[in-house]
């Protein structure tokens, strides 16, 4: 079982730091806004929408104050999209996406990137909910 020992040793790699848990989250959201991850659970999309940056620069979910839950824990901590995160970290890392044959690539600084790079900024901006 080499594959899981890797996997094990990846995650070990994982300490809860402000820096791992802002890049962890961070790529998670980035993931989930360019559509190259699809969140098919409503329940773990909620619970995204409670994350907040909290003053000292720590990335918490708002729901660990409080004793509310619907799945029933005591507490509720956001746990859906953790494990998602932490999921899509390890693959992203693990996974090249190559492009599709066929497709041609926008050539860098053209008009036709420049404008990509409008739409996909407007995208983030009209979607930052996080």
């Amino acid at each position: 079982m080499p594959a899981a020992e890797n996997l094990d040793s990846e995650l070990k790699k994982l300490y809860p730091t402000k820096d791992t848990r802002r890049e962890v989250m961070g790529d998670y959201r980035q993931g989930i806004f360019s559509g190259d991850l699809a969140i098919r659970s409503r329940d773990q999309l909620q619970e995204c929408r409670n994350f907040i940056f909290r003053p000292d620069g720590w990335i918490m979910h708002s729901g660990a104050n409080s004793d509310l839950d619907p799945s029933g824990a005591r507490e509720n901590h956001g746990d859906r999209p953790t494990a998602g995160a932490l999921a899509w970290h390890l693959v992203r890392q693990k996974v090249k996406k190559a492009p599709p044959k066929g497709v041609s690539t926008i050539p860098y600084g053209s008009l036709a990137w420049r404008m990509e790079e409008d739409r996909k900024e407007k995208r983030l901006l009209e979607a930052d909910n996080w």
